[in-house]
């Protein structure tokens, strides 16, 4: 391998390797959680587009459920892998805060996961996002998101250094570090291939859980169903790792 490192853009150069990165993933679980959340929320005839889908690993464990879900990734290079995962599915080639592919009307839920939104890292482009998919979903709608809390940052990534050899021709190392006064979450991935070196410069915004509610109550269309807490069906609270927004687009709401 060279020794010189070239910056890519995210989600580039770690497209090949993303699923290797994150087998410790239970997407199954996720699966089943969101599946929970749909039939509790009354929707039955579902028509799903998964925002950010990545290489459609989540996708594909809800296609197993027998859901129709399609998917939608702001990077081409996982959205070439999520295509090769499954063929038959919709793959749109657009990023938030708007999808210009995403044909308004045709998914009646959409979902956002893994800290999807954490990656717009303003409110302005944050309520500009949650606007646009308010308009591409159908009535009645539903969208699922969820976002990481700055506690469950301090407490896992505050200044964490990961490196592992992945196969025979693949390795990382991850540099993380939550800056507090910001609130902001860096990671810093240099991917070794035998192509070279590759470094991938990841930023989130972490948001405060109270933030967001306001802001989706106050600028937009939606209304709040539930935010829940950690995979649970209980209440989202201050010490809550990750919170699970669920919102609804009712008819008669412009």
């Amino acid at each position: 391998m060279g020794n010189m490192v070239r910056k890519v853009p995210p989600y580039t150069a770690l497209a090949p390797v993303y699923d290797l990165m994150m087998s410790h993933v239970n997407y199954r679980r996720w699966a089943n959680y969101i599946a929970r959340i749909i039939t509790r929320a009354g929707f039955t005839e579902v028509r799903l587009l998964d925002v950010g889908c990545g290489t459609g690993k989540f996708v594909q464990e809800m296609r197993k459920l027998g859901y129709q879900i399609d998917g939608c990734d702001a990077s081409p290079e996982m959205l070439r892998v999520f295509q090769e995962r499954i063929p038959d599915a919709r793959g749109f080639c657009c990023r938030l805060p708007e999808l210009p592919e995403v044909p308004a009307q045709r998914y009646n839920v959409m979902t956002c996961l893994y800290d999807t939104l954490n990656y717009l890292t303003d409110q302005p482009t944050l309520l500009q996002a949650l606007q646009c998919i308010y308009r591409k979903l159908d009535v009645p709608g539903l969208f699922i998101f969820d976002m990481v809390s700055s506690f469950h940052c301090q407490q896992y990534f505050r200044d964490y250094v990961e490196r592992e050899v992945l196969d025979e021709r693949f390795a990382f190392e991850r540099r993380s570090h939550f800056d507090v006064h910001q609130q902001l979450q860096w990671n810093r991935i240099k991917i070794f291939t035998p192509d070279g070196i590759f470094e991938e410069e990841h930023q989130q915004r972490i948001y405060d859980f109270k933030e967001i509610i306001e802001l989706i109550q106050r600028e937009t269309g939606f209304i709040i169903k539930d935010v829940y807490r950690d995979f649970t069906f209980r209440p989202v609270r201050v010490d809550s790792g990750r919170a699970h927004f669920v919102l609804l687009k009712r008819p008669g709401h412009p």
